[in-house]
């Protein structure tokens, strides 16, 4: 799913490219078409559809997976070359090509008449060149990640053609390339032929075999790392039409970029504000639960207030009653006679009733004139007495009243 979507988002984007490699052989030529997609970083680029065949073949499958409108970059291994130094003027006529290498350490020579034949032939199935590219270069900066300590020569035999690239100390002396030879007899003429023109007693033979894959995606990387007006390219002239869907690929990117920034810029606001938004209704709600406690705290301490006034009020009355009652209580008990004693004695507003036993009747009756005669009393009243016993004693039983005076 997850490289189905980069594929996606690269073909969308326009991050790829369509690399075809011219190919010859005893037989004839044919032709190897590939899509490269851009990874992550350099070096990460990797291939999502390739086909071989003819050049009309490859167009068709370039068309069928939506390239129809796309350039290519035409990677020729069919035009024969010659490696020679910088600044050889030999080559350096009207009739022969003549193209440096991007790091300047050497430059090919081509025929002028045979890379346009193959143009030619490109160009009659409807391919849109973007840059003709000599396929030594790419090779070398293959060969260049391997092992070059030494004098060693690296060889390739496919398809009746022999390659062979030459290096002393890493550096890049000779090319050769032959067609329809035995292998094994082609490959010691090659050998002899390098000890003796470079003063080698011996010479470290391995073999370079790079799968179109691994080209396609060389070539790529250096289109990506230095532009199609920066490779090293025959003079062909890149299509103007592929030029300027490029064009219109890069600028896609580029509003591509500039929307993803600022849909990423505003959801991040979005995401502050939001934040921001949910701190303060955070804190404002702390707030207002405080508020609304320290509000509910006050209504109790209200309430726990009219409470206490409420007690008060009735502590104060009963106090006050309670006053006048021991008052009152005080007062009787100071006239009361030695040998009488209450034993109940109830209050009804200023009224006092009250009941108990005395030794005689005499004490009685001066129990009731000590209260007649009290200022603070009115209405001082014997309602009833009764001869009885207490504890097998004569007593007499009384109940009478008296009114308090406010």
């Amino acid at each position: 799913m997850a490289n189905a979507f980069r594929t996606a988002l690269s073909v969308s984007t326009g991050r790829y490219w369509w690399v075809l490699i011219a190919r010859d052989c005893a037989n004839g030529g044919f032709a190897q078409i590939l899509r490269v997609l851009r990874g992550r970083g350099a070096g990460h680029s990797y291939v999502d559809l390739s086909y071989s065949g003819t050049f009309e073949e490859c167009r068709r499958f370039q068309v069928a997976n939506g390239g129809s409108a796309d350039g290519i970059l035409l990677v020729d291994d069919a035009t024969p070359v010659k490696m020679v130094q910088i600044g050889d003027e030999e080559f350096k006529r009207e009739n022969f090509e003549y193209v440096n290498s991007i790091d300047g350490d050497f430059a090919v020579v081509a025929l002028r008449r045979s890379f346009e034949e193959l143009v030619e032939e490109v160009v009659k199935v409807e391919f849109k060149i973007l840059a003709h590219l000599p396929v030594l270069f790419f090779e070398i900066e293959m060969l260049r990640q391997q092992d070059l300590s030494g004098a060693k020569l690296f060889k390739n035999t496919e398809n009746g053609v022999t390659k062979a690239w030459y290096f002393d100390q890493c550096e890049f002396y000779w090319f050769s390339k032959a067609f329809e030879s035995s292998e094994g007899e082609d490959c010691v003429k090659i050998v002899d032929f390098v000890k003796e023109r470079f003063f080698q007693k011996s010479v470290i033979v391995e073999e370079f075999s790079p799968s179109a894959e691994d080209m396609a995606k060389v070539v790529a990387e250096d289109a990506w790392l230095f532009r199609t007006d920066h490779l090293p390219v025959f003079s062909t002239m890149p299509d103007n039409g592929a030029v300027a869907r490029i064009r219109e690929a890069a600028l896609f990117r580029r509003t591509f970029k500039a929307c993803v920034g600022v849909l990423v810029t505003t959801l991040l606001v979005t995401l502050a504000f939001w934040g921001g938004v949910s701190w303060y209704v955070s804190k404002t709600q702390t707030q207002v639960a405080a508020i609304e406690k320290r509000i509910e705290t006050r209504k109790e301490l209200d309430r726990v207030w009219k409470k206490l006034e409420a007690d008060k009020a009735g502590t104060e009355k009963f106090l006050s009653h309670r006053s006048r009652s021991s008052s009152f209580l005080s007062l009787i008990t100071a006239d009361l006679p030695t040998d009488t004693w209450i034993t109940h004695w109830s209050v009804n507003g200023n009224v006092h009733s009250m009941q108990g036993y005395s030794a005689t009747s005499e004490e009685v009756s001066e129990f009731l004139s000590t209260l007649e005669h009290e200022k603070r009393l009115i209405n001082v009243r014997l309602r009833s007495t009764e001869k009885t016993t207490f504890k097998r004693k004569p007593v007499v039983k009384f109940d009478l009243s008296a009114e308090v005076i406010p």
